[in-house]
């Protein structure tokens, strides 16, 4: 079956997405023979549970995907088994060693929020995973209007600071909450984010 080319593995694969994988075109076959690529769930040259099959390098984004979990690719050689894909029972079955393929979603979690009085301003921290860069997204909501804004970050936290005078706001509350995040791979929209609150107080106000 030849071998795969490890460079730069494992593949990070988002959500959703389809992929290829390299290989490096030493395969040997016999005349009978078929060459296909599988993706797996065994390390090295051993199958497991096969997920999906392809006659070429490239694969769809397959169902049944476990997002985290590590997969395996390797390309398989063998005896026709009369519809163009390989017998994977004939004894002379040749696997290559499995490209490891990691499928994920990026993600990032902003604090939670707090009380503050009208002229302060609120700290929030960011974890991010998968990555970096990062590019976060983000909605300021402070009930009369809906402001978009973004943070940027090498590392996997960050922080922001949101001050209600900014927003005119002098009582109440704000919401703030993710809308798009994107990393070093992938494009991940919010379609129900969690929404961290801000209740705004004004200012005491000392009559004496």
């Amino acid at each position: 079956a030849g071998t795969m080319n490890f460079a730069n593995t494992p593949l990070h694969i988002c959500d959703g997405s389809g992929f290829t994988v390299v290989p490096e075109g030493d395969e040997v076959l016999d005349n009978d023979d078929v060459l296909e690529f599988v993706l797996h769930t065994d390390a090295g040259a051993q199958l497991g549970t096969v997920i999906a099959i392809s006659l070429s390098s490239t694969f769809g984004f397959p169902a049944g995907i476990i997002l985290g979990q590590t997969y395996y690719v390797s390309a398989v050689a063998g005896t026709n088994n009369g519809s163009g894909n390989v017998d994977l029972n004939d004894p002379c079955l040749s696997v290559s060693q499995g490209v490891p393929v990691i499928f994920y979603v990026p993600t990032s979690t902003i604090s939670p929020g707090g009380t503050i009085c009208q002229d302060d301003c609120f700290d929030f921290q960011v974890q991010f995973t998968g990555f970096a860069p990062y590019n976060l997204m983000y909605a300021v909501n402070t009930g009369a209007n809906v402001f978009n804004l973004s943070l940027s970050s090498n590392n996997n936290t960050s922080t922001f600071s949101i001050c209600p005078a900014d927003y005119g706001i002098t009582n109440g509350q704000i919401q703030i909450y993710p809308t798009n995040l994107t990393d070093f791979n992938c494009s991940f929209d919010y379609s129900a984010p969690p929404i961290q609150t801000i209740t705004v107080h004004p200012n005491s106000v000392n009559n004496l």
